[in-house]
Protein backbone atom coordinates (compact mmCIF):
# COMPACT_ATOMS: atom_id res chain seq x y z
CA UNK A 1 0.00 0.00 0.00
CA UNK A 2 1.20 3.34 -0.87
CA UNK A 3 2.70 5.49 1.75
CA UNK A 4 0.06 8.57 1.14
CA UNK A 5 -2.55 5.76 1.52
CA UNK A 6 -1.79 4.51 4.79
CA UNK A 7 -0.27 7.87 6.26
CA UNK A 8 -4.19 9.08 5.30
CA UNK A 9 -5.95 5.77 6.97
CA UNK A 10 -4.03 6.44 10.22
CA UNK A 11 -4.79 9.99 9.92
CA UNK A 12 -8.74 9.44 9.55
CA UNK A 13 -8.62 7.23 11.96
CA UNK A 14 -6.57 9.11 14.48
CA UNK A 15 -9.66 11.48 14.14
CA UNK A 16 -12.11 9.57 14.29
CA UNK A 17 -11.16 8.37 17.97
CA UNK A 18 -10.49 11.55 19.08
CA UNK A 19 -13.77 13.01 17.33
CA UNK A 20 -15.54 10.39 19.26
CA UNK A 21 -13.85 11.29 22.69
CA UNK A 22 -15.11 15.10 22.37
CA UNK A 23 -18.08 14.40 21.13
CA UNK A 24 -18.58 11.16 23.97
CA UNK A 25 -17.15 14.52 26.83
CA UNK A 26 -19.97 16.44 25.21
CA UNK A 27 -23.03 14.61 25.14
CA UNK A 28 -22.07 13.52 28.83
CA UNK A 29 -21.20 17.17 30.54
CA UNK A 30 -22.37 19.53 27.65
CA UNK A 31 -21.42 22.60 25.77
CA UNK A 32 -19.20 23.41 29.06
CA UNK A 33 -16.59 21.32 28.16
CA UNK A 34 -15.72 24.05 25.29
CA UNK A 35 -14.47 25.88 28.16
CA UNK A 36 -11.22 23.34 28.21
CA UNK A 37 -7.89 23.77 27.09
CA UNK A 38 -8.23 20.01 26.37
CA UNK A 39 -10.96 19.97 24.54
CA UNK A 40 -10.63 22.66 21.65
CA UNK A 41 -6.88 21.71 21.62
CA UNK A 42 -8.11 18.18 20.46
CA UNK A 43 -11.13 19.68 18.17
CA UNK A 44 -7.82 21.56 16.71
CA UNK A 45 -6.01 18.08 15.67
CA UNK A 46 -9.01 16.57 14.43
CA UNK A 47 -9.68 19.11 11.99
CA UNK A 48 -5.21 19.02 11.30
CA UNK A 49 -5.42 15.25 10.85
CA UNK A 50 -8.70 15.31 8.97
CA UNK A 51 -7.72 17.78 6.58
CA UNK A 52 -4.37 16.17 5.87
CA UNK A 53 -5.56 13.08 4.94
CA UNK A 54 -7.55 14.69 2.49
CA UNK A 55 -4.88 16.95 1.31
CA UNK A 56 -2.61 13.87 0.75
CA UNK A 57 -5.06 11.92 -0.86
CA UNK A 58 -5.99 14.53 -3.73
CA UNK A 59 -2.58 15.32 -3.36
CA UNK A 60 -2.46 18.42 -2.85
CA UNK A 61 0.77 20.73 -2.70
CA UNK A 62 2.18 22.03 0.28
CA UNK A 63 0.92 24.80 2.16
CA UNK A 64 2.52 27.18 4.80
CA UNK A 65 -0.44 28.33 5.61
CA UNK A 66 -1.80 24.93 6.66
CA UNK A 67 1.70 23.82 7.66
CA UNK A 68 1.58 26.40 10.69
CA UNK A 69 -1.67 25.30 11.77
CA UNK A 70 -0.88 21.95 12.02
CA UNK A 71 1.96 22.71 13.96
CA UNK A 72 -0.13 24.63 15.84
CA UNK A 73 -2.57 21.48 16.55
CA UNK A 74 0.90 19.89 17.84
CA UNK A 75 1.49 21.62 19.78
CA UNK A 76 -1.53 22.64 21.89
CA UNK A 77 -2.09 18.94 22.08
CA UNK A 78 1.38 18.45 22.94
CA UNK A 79 1.08 21.47 25.89
CA UNK A 80 -2.10 19.22 26.73
CA UNK A 81 -0.52 16.20 27.08
CA UNK A 82 2.34 17.52 29.39
CA UNK A 83 0.07 20.18 31.29
CA UNK A 84 -2.48 16.76 32.33
CA UNK A 85 -0.01 14.90 33.27
CA UNK A 86 2.43 16.98 35.19
CA UNK A 87 -0.38 19.27 37.23
CA UNK A 88 -3.47 17.40 36.61
CA UNK A 89 -3.14 13.36 36.38
CA UNK A 90 -5.22 12.07 39.86
CA UNK A 91 -7.17 15.05 39.81
CA UNK A 92 -10.81 14.08 40.26
CA UNK A 93 -12.50 14.39 37.02
CA UNK A 94 -15.94 12.75 35.82
CA UNK A 95 -14.75 11.85 32.27
CA UNK A 96 -14.51 7.97 31.49
CA UNK A 97 -10.76 6.46 31.31
CA UNK A 98 -10.44 5.77 27.55
CA UNK A 99 -11.89 9.12 26.89
CA UNK A 100 -9.28 10.62 29.35
CA UNK A 101 -6.57 8.89 27.82
CA UNK A 102 -7.72 9.42 23.74
CA UNK A 103 -7.93 13.40 24.82
CA UNK A 104 -4.88 13.40 27.20
CA UNK A 105 -2.31 10.78 25.66
CA UNK A 106 -3.32 9.02 22.48
CA UNK A 107 -4.20 12.12 20.41
CA UNK A 108 -1.33 14.40 21.83
CA UNK A 109 1.09 11.93 20.46
CA UNK A 110 -0.42 11.05 17.76
CA UNK A 111 -0.24 14.63 16.41
CA UNK A 112 3.17 15.17 17.23
CA UNK A 113 4.30 11.88 15.75
CA UNK A 114 1.86 12.36 12.55
CA UNK A 115 3.87 16.21 12.39
CA UNK A 116 7.22 14.52 12.42
CA UNK A 117 6.41 11.93 9.89
CA UNK A 118 5.61 14.94 7.72
CA UNK A 119 6.77 17.94 8.72
CA UNK A 120 6.06 21.58 7.31
CA UNK A 121 8.39 24.32 6.84
CA UNK A 122 7.98 26.56 10.39
CA UNK A 123 10.50 29.79 10.81
CA UNK A 124 11.16 29.84 14.55
CA UNK A 125 10.03 33.26 14.34
CA UNK A 126 6.98 32.28 13.75
CA UNK A 127 6.26 30.21 16.84
CA UNK A 128 5.47 33.58 18.19
CA UNK A 129 1.89 32.87 16.21
CA UNK A 130 1.60 30.02 17.79
CA UNK A 131 1.43 31.76 21.37
CA UNK A 132 -1.82 34.32 20.07
CA UNK A 133 -4.72 31.06 20.73
CA UNK A 134 -3.38 30.06 24.31
CA UNK A 135 -2.86 33.90 25.25
CA UNK A 136 -6.65 34.38 24.00
CA UNK A 137 -7.62 30.99 25.93
CA UNK A 138 -6.40 32.63 29.77
CA UNK A 139 -7.93 35.96 28.58
CA UNK A 140 -10.93 34.47 27.65
CA UNK A 141 -11.03 32.27 31.05
CA UNK A 142 -9.91 34.60 33.32
CA UNK A 143 -12.72 37.48 32.41
CA UNK A 144 -15.67 34.55 32.28
CA UNK A 145 -14.31 33.42 35.61
CA UNK A 146 -16.41 35.62 37.92
CA UNK A 147 -19.20 35.95 35.81
CA UNK A 148 -19.99 32.29 35.77
CA UNK A 149 -17.96 31.32 39.19
CA UNK A 150 -15.93 28.97 37.52
CA UNK A 151 -12.64 27.91 35.85
CA UNK A 152 -12.00 25.23 33.97
CA UNK A 153 -8.37 24.38 36.18
CA UNK A 154 -7.54 24.70 39.81
CA UNK A 155 -4.18 26.24 38.43
CA UNK A 156 -6.33 29.17 36.67
CA UNK A 157 -8.31 29.65 40.05
CA UNK A 158 -7.96 32.86 41.49
CA UNK A 159 -10.47 32.16 44.31
CA UNK A 160 -7.88 29.27 46.01
CA UNK A 161 -4.82 30.32 47.94
CA UNK A 162 -2.40 32.25 46.34
CA UNK A 163 -5.26 33.91 44.22
CA UNK A 164 -4.06 36.12 41.03
CA UNK A 165 -0.24 35.72 42.13
CA UNK A 166 -0.46 32.06 41.47
CA UNK A 167 -2.32 32.43 38.59
CA UNK A 168 0.47 34.69 37.11
CA UNK A 169 2.95 32.52 37.93
CA UNK A 170 1.21 29.40 37.03
CA UNK A 171 0.36 31.45 33.71
CA UNK A 172 3.92 32.44 32.70
CA UNK A 173 4.93 28.98 33.60
CA UNK A 174 2.69 27.42 30.85
CA UNK A 175 3.72 30.23 28.37
CA UNK A 176 7.76 29.28 28.65
CA UNK A 177 6.86 25.46 28.25
CA UNK A 178 4.47 26.24 25.04
CA UNK A 179 7.23 28.52 23.70
CA UNK A 180 10.20 25.74 24.67
CA UNK A 181 8.10 23.55 22.99
CA UNK A 182 7.52 25.05 19.61
CA UNK A 183 10.95 25.99 19.36
CA UNK A 184 11.43 21.98 19.84
CA UNK A 185 8.55 21.20 17.13
CA UNK A 186 9.78 23.83 14.56
CA UNK A 187 13.68 22.46 15.27
CA UNK A 188 13.19 19.17 14.75
CA UNK A 189 10.69 19.58 11.84
CA UNK A 190 13.91 20.83 10.11
CA UNK A 191 15.89 18.03 10.85
CA UNK A 192 13.61 15.78 9.68
CA UNK A 193 12.75 17.74 6.06
CA UNK A 194 14.58 16.57 3.20
CA UNK A 195 17.60 18.59 2.99
CA UNK A 196 16.33 19.89 -0.74
CA UNK A 197 12.92 20.95 0.71
CA UNK A 198 14.85 23.40 3.51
Amino acid sequence: MHRVTVLAIGRLAAAALGLSAVVYVALRAGPVVFNYFTVLSNVLGVVALATAAVRGLRGDPPSARFGLFRGAAALYLATTGVVYWTLLYGADVDTPAWSNYVLHLVLPVVAVADWLAEPARVAYRQVGWWLVFPLAYLAYTLVRGPFADWYPYPFLDPRTDGGYAKVAGMSVGVAVLIVALGLLIAWLAGLRRPASAR
